[in-house]
């Protein structure tokens, strides 16, 4: 039978994402464009005009946005002239009401990868919040999938609320990716512009065993 929405499950997609970035099916959060995905974090964690969130410009200008939207502060921690984070900035930034911090790589409009060695010594760190790194643009990257981030849960001593992102921009929709609700540690998303169809559903898994020889 037909059917214009997909199931909500979405196991076949989440299980050729999964495979394709080395985790369980079940850790893959599939959602419905990267700016709702932004939005909804902010709102599930961030108390209105309480809380904040550190950013490091420049970056993506969604995580602003949302923030303002939601009544969020937002802590601009500028990335180093090379375009690096600064971890010790960062932390010297982030008080009690710091619930997030956004980290962007490859970077918008950067476009440079963050150190994995900086992005694993600030998960180690005293910083009692929520780590989102936005990987929408890791298939730019030189090695995609060494240089992304989903393996670093298994590395560290205590795995953090670790969040990267998949891109999905092969498949002209504008997809792009973000950051779900925290579920479980190293939690992979992969956000479709049209997540709701299934037409766009079949899209998605077509171009995944097209352009990675996924079975």
């Amino acid at each position: 039978m037909y059917e214009r929405y997909p199931c909500p499950y979405q196991q076949d997609l989440k299980t050729l994402v999964g495979g394709y970035r080395g985790v369980d099916w079940t850790n893959v959060f599939v959602g419905v464009g990267s700016d709702e995905a932004i939005d909804m974090l902010v709102r599930i964690f961030c108390v209105p005009g309480k809380d904040s969130i550190i950013i490091n410009p420049p970056t993506y200008g969604m995580y602003s946005v949302s923030a303002a939207t939601n009544d969020v502060g937002v802590v601009k921690v500028p990335l180093t002239p090379d375009f690096e984070m600064d971890v010790e900035a960062i932390l010297g930034a982030a008080n009690s009401t710091t619930k997030m911090v956004f980290l962007c790589s490859p970077g918008n409009p950067a476009c440079k990868l963050l150190s994995k060695e900086k992005i694993v010594e600030f998960l180690e760190s005293d910083y009692n919040g929520i780590v989102v790194v936005d990987e929408a643009y890791i298939d730019f990257a030189p090695n995609p999938k060494t240089d992304s981030c989903c393996d670093l849960g298994a590395q560290l001593t205590e795995p953090p609320w670790l969040c990267p992102a998949h891109s999905a921009s092969a498949a002209d929709d504008d997809n792009t990716d973000n950051i779900p609700p925290m579920i479980k540690p190293n939690t992979l998303v992969f956000v479709l512009s049209d997540g709701t169809h299934a037409r766009t559903t079949r899209t998605a898994l077509t171009l995944l065993v097209r352009s990675d020889g996924l079975t």
